[in-house]
């Protein structure tokens, strides 16, 4: 039993401290399809400051992919580019059947 080692070897916890501090990637469960509830502008980018690229009206769907700071990024089913607006002018379509 003399020079066994007990327990994990420094290399062995090295490697585990890796796995534990690697990002984890959760499910999105902000994506999918939602409605406008009210007319808004469609940003650039997740700012008011930033250039707007379109407006959008009261009970136009949209395709949200992400959301971040109280912005909702969204992507054209027609070609438009992604634009965001702000998580208060949307709310997520009731699923049909």
């Amino acid at each position: 039993m003399s020079g066994e080692r007990h327990g994990p070897t420094r290399r062995q916890s090295k490697s585990r401290k890796r796995k534990l501090s690697s990002p984890v990637t959760l499910p999105s469960r902000v994506a999918g399809t939602y409605e406008i509830t009210r007319a808004s502008r469609v940003y650039a980018a997740p700012s008011e400051s930033s250039q707007p690229i379109g407006d959008i009206e009261p009970a136009v769907k949209v395709s949200v992919v992400n959301r971040r700071d109280g912005w909702l990024e969204i992507h054209s089913k027609h070609g438009r580019p992604p634009g965001f607006i702000r998580t208060e002018v949307a709310a997520r379509a009731a699923a049909q059947n």
